[in-house]
């Protein structure tokens, strides 16, 4: 088994049982509000849409489990001490994405082909090369590329692709940075593939890929932080705001007064939709205002229940028993809340 395969293990915890169908959904993007919620659990928000191939992720826990690198228990799988220290060797001999919350709502598949064009198309015109192939023959990332060269021009591509780049890379390791260069295709020579830089380095060709992805995404960031007028082309690929169009209209509603039923007729949705929208908001925004849906008493009720009971093994049914006037959706609040105030305190 292979780097590539082993990266599963990073996701696992000692200590903590994780399920993996909640792993898959947080990397494949399918986010319910129980992935969501798990997700905040586990620790694992910032894995949410990383750009894995996820088809053989089960059988490849399997293998992991054969190797006793995970175990498998009644409520999720757990690293081995075996594989805690396989985790352990992986990170101090492998690169892995280093800001793996920028890809959640960032198109990096889209931002790759815009990428390697203004980099081509900057390179030629250094050399006054108007006769050239184009990387990509992607009509919306030319069109996009083009509208923005109509704005800014020549003079600015050039210079900010070179400021940019020569900073950027400045703080890379400088393998990694040679890598990274080496991908890209610019005047008299062509982008050496993933495959052939594994085999010219003695690399794995996942390595090669991890890298990539990291250093193409992290550029992309380091645009947008800096205030670059290249930054307005990544905007075209990342999102303002981590919520699904839905839910942030109902937040928005919910901040300017309205209550969960104006909502639901406002909206014409259902009730317990506007719940799942409200509850996403406060699994992912620690500064989320729970005190307007959840009062005092209930909170002490739900908390005082559970007193000497960890906040992942609380039971609704068993809060049921005790108070059926409380919701589910009261219920789940206080869960997150104490999961919160718990991350706060670690």
């Amino acid at each position: 088994m292979d780097y590539g395969s082993e990266k599963w293990l990073l996701y696992f915890s000692e200590s903590q049982p994780r399920r993996p169908a909640v792993i898959r959904q947080l990397l494949s993007n399918h986010l319910t509000t129980s992935a969501l919620f798990w997700g905040r659990a586990y620790g694992l928000l910032d894995i949410i849409a990383l750009p894995l191939d996820i088809n053989n992720f089960e059988p490849t826990l399997d293998e992991l489990c054969q190797k006793k690198l995970l175990v498998e228990t009644s409520k999720g799988m757990c690293l081995t001490a075996k594989g805690k220290l396989r985790v352990e060797e992986l990170k101090s001999k492998h690169q892995f994405l280093r800001e793996p919350a920028f890809f959640n709502g960032f198109d990096l598949k889209g931002w790759e082909k815009q990428f390697y064009l203004l980099v081509q198309v900057a390179s030629e015109l250094s050399y006054q090369n108007n006769k050239y192939f184009a990387i990509t023959n992607d009509f919306r990332t030319q069109q996009l590329f083009k509208n923005w060269f109509r704005r800014y021009g020549k003079a600015t591509l050039l210079e900010e692709i070179t400021t940019s780049l020569t900073d950027f890379l400045a703080h890379e390791p400088k393998l990694d940075a040679q890598l990274f260069c080496e991908q890209l295709t610019g005047h008299g020579r062509l982008g050496q593939t993933k495959a052939q830089l594994a085999a010219r380095y003695r690399l794995q060709i996942a390595e090669i890929e991890v890298g990539w992805r990291d250093m193409c995404a992290r550029y992309a960031k380091y645009l947008l932080e800096q205030n670059f007028e290249l930054a307005k082309l990544v905007l075209n690929y990342k999102r303002l705001s981590n919520l699904p169009a839905s839910t942030e209209k109902t937040y928005t509603l919910f901040l300017a007064g309205k209550s969960i039923e104006e909502i639901v007729n406002l909206r014409r949705i259902r009730k317990s939709t506007v719940q799942e929208h409200l509850l996403n908001v406060a699994i992912l925004a620690d500064d989320f205002p729970k005190e307007q849906l959840l009062s005092p008493k209930i909170k002490k009720q739900i908390v005082d229940l559970f007193e000497n009971c960890p906040v992942l093994d609380w039971k609704f049914q068993q809060l049921h028993e005790s108070y059926p006037e409380i919701s589910f959706f009261e219920y789940r609040l206080c869960q997150i809340e104490r999961i919160i105030a718990g991350e706060r305190k670690a």
